[in-house]
């Protein structure tokens, strides 16, 4: 996100949450999430809160539902 990379701490088709201390409330923000499996997808979208550097942003267009549910397979797989 804006030329940084973060751990994403949880992601769904329409938001994203991660650390970082660098972004407020209203922040508009873009950048890539890149999967386990390698395929990444380009986000934008607006900060909702920052909670103690939880960041949580609202995206602008969706994430595909497939590479989600695939994301979550993958998980649950592991475990």
């Amino acid at each position: 996100v804006e030329g940084n990379e973060f751990k994403v701490r949880d992601l769904s088709e329409s938001g994203i949450r991660f650390n970082a201390m660098m972004f407020s409330a209203g922040n508009k923000v873009t950048g890539k999430v890149v999967f386990p499996d390698k395929k990444s997808h380009l986000i934008s979208g607006t900060v909702l809160r920052n909670s103690n550097g939880d960041v949580v942003v609202a995206l602008n267009t969706f994430l595909p539902l497939t590479q989600i549910a695939a994301e979550q397979r993958r998980m649950i797989a592991k475990q």
